[in-house]
């Protein structure tokens, strides 16, 4: 008899857990930016960008793939004590431009007539480091510290008098 009860509370106990589950997903779902996305810790790499906007193999900085500049918002986390750098590419994924190293938030929104469509972002190893390479374990820290929003749809932004084409 002992058995059926124990049974029973573990049929409940499954049937409260399937439900939560149930519950966060149409939450997560409903509250959902189809037009708004996040770059996550896994989508970076240990390399490094150079002068010519051409990745390469590096273990001092870690870089996220190509993603869209046409929304793009940068949260620098209030502990991150290294510095970041915004490169910009055309629609060929050609480079046009880099911003200067940052440790602040940043936001780039694409005006009418702009050419940059893509950018890459690259942080630094602290120079407080150690032994000057980013770990695997560091390598999601840091990426962890900055909060990469962007839209990946091309839209059109009509650019306010006065604005530049590039926000730094």
């Amino acid at each position: 008899m002992a058995k059926k009860k124990g049974s029973k509370v573990l049929k409940w106990v499954a049937i409260g857990a399937a439900a939560l589950i149930a519950i966060g997903g149409v939450t997560a779902l409903l509250g959902a930016n189809d037009d708004e996305k996040t770059v996550s810790a896994f989508a970076w790499e240990r390399s490094a960008v150079d002068e010519k906007g051409r990745i390469y193999e590096s273990d001092a900085a870690i870089v996220t793939d190509y993603i869209s500049a046409n929304e793009l918002s940068i949260e620098y986390g209030k502990d991150a004590g290294f510095t970041y750098r915004v490169h910009l590419y055309n629609e060929d994924k050609e480079y046009v431009e880099t911003t200067l190293d940052l440790t602040t938030d940043y936001e780039y929104k694409a005006a009418t007539g702009s050419t940059i469509v893509y950018a890459i972002v690259e942080a630094d190893v602290p120079k407080d480091d150690e032994d000057g390479k980013i770990s695997l374990i560091e390598k999601f820290e840091y990426a962890n510290q900055l909060t990469i929003t962007y839209n990946p749809e091309l839209i059109e932004i009509e650019a306010v008098e006065g604005s530049t084409e590039t926000e730094s």
